[in-house]
């Protein structure tokens, strides 16, 4: 599936890589999401917003919303294996949390990062949750004789 940001509107696209675009799935105007994630059953792209996860069906339901209470500016979402939550990280200048938001709106907080979390990826099996963290720290790494 591909996404694409035109004019004032999101579009979905079913693409093939050798075909290109097959057609469209789905279309949004603003505010335009942050983030997006396909469902494990490829039935809903769960967006990601400031205090809410917009879910878009894609089997002809009608769009639901998931408010966020407390937590604003969310950026990357991504779906539970199981398809049971969507795990979000939020903008934050200090503690920014990693969260598990399940379907019916129930926010647990998995981790305070120190400076920016980013992109959760979870295993296939559920059991792992991958995710990138931004600090303040920085090392510098010198390669040299790249001959």
């Amino acid at each position: 599936m591909l996404s694409e940001k035109i004019q004032n509107q999101a579009i979905f696209t079913v693409f093939d890589p050798v075909e290109g675009r097959k057609g469209e799935l789905a279309r949004i105007g603003a505010p335009l999401p942050e983030s997006w994630d396909l469902s494990p059953n490829g039935q809903w792209i769960a967006l990601g917003w400031s205090g809410r996860i917009r879910l878009l069906s894609l089997a002809g339901r009608p769009p639901r919303d998931i408010s966020v209470d407390g937590w604003g500016s969310l950026q990357c979402v991504a779906w539970a294996a199981d398809g049971k939550a969507v795990f979000a990280t939020a903008w934050a200048s200090k503690d920014a949390p990693l969260l598990r938001i399940s379907l019916d709106g129930e926010v647990t907080l998995l981790h305070k990062g120190l400076f920016h979390t980013l992109n959760p990826v979870p295993s296939p099996d559920g059991r792992y949750l991958a995710f990138g963290e931004n600090g303040i720290e920085s090392n510098v790494w010198v390669v040299e004789d790249l001959r």
